[in-house]
């Protein structure tokens, strides 16, 4: 019986809040559906440097041939994809995202993504990944904004 690295399933892990109202899962549950080990900048990171290089550690062995900024992408939070050089160190296993100029400040999530089935990604031997693996983040902190206007107070009052 083989292993199929790709196959589906869940590791029951948490997610952060934000990212879980959004309908993100956490690395952690991704990991093991896609082969990819782990992630630079992280899934859900805020504050990224606008001059960021992104990183992807696989924990299989990719074809070379399948690496490219057409497998390796990352699109801006409207959607459209951003020039990177995209690079592999079939030692280490690391993909190199580096985008041609540096990123915007947004307050909005950029989407960077592994691409998988025919056409994606593949293991040497020709396996393709199953599915995407896709992470988000930001360069700017999100700014969340709250108020109450109280009016009619003739005396002082504790609002609690």
């Amino acid at each position: 019986m083989t292993f199929n690295r790709w196959s589906k399933r869940s590791t029951g892990h948490r997610t952060s809040g934000i990212l879980r109202g959004l309908g993100f899962e956490s690395l952690e549950s991704r990991r093991l559906l896609h082969g990819v080990h782990h992630v630079m900048p992280y899934n859900g990171a805020i504050d990224v440097a606008a001059d960021v290089t992104l990183q992807a550690h696989f924990d299989f062995d990719a074809d070379p041939s399948s690496i490219n900024a057409s497998t390796i992408q990352l699109r801006e939070p409207q959607g459209t994809l951003v020039p990177t050089a995209v690079s592999y160190d079939t030692t280490s296993r690391l993909v190199t995202i580096d985008p041609v100029e540096d990123l915007a400040d947004i307050a909005d999530f950029y989407q960077a993504r592994v691409v998988g089935g025919d056409g994606g990604v593949r293991e040497i031997g020709g396996a393709d990944l199953e599915g995407d693996y896709t992470w988000y983040f930001m360069t700017e902190s999100p700014v969340y904004t709250d108020s109450a206007v109280i009016s009619g107070l003739t005396t002082p009052t504790a609002v609690e």
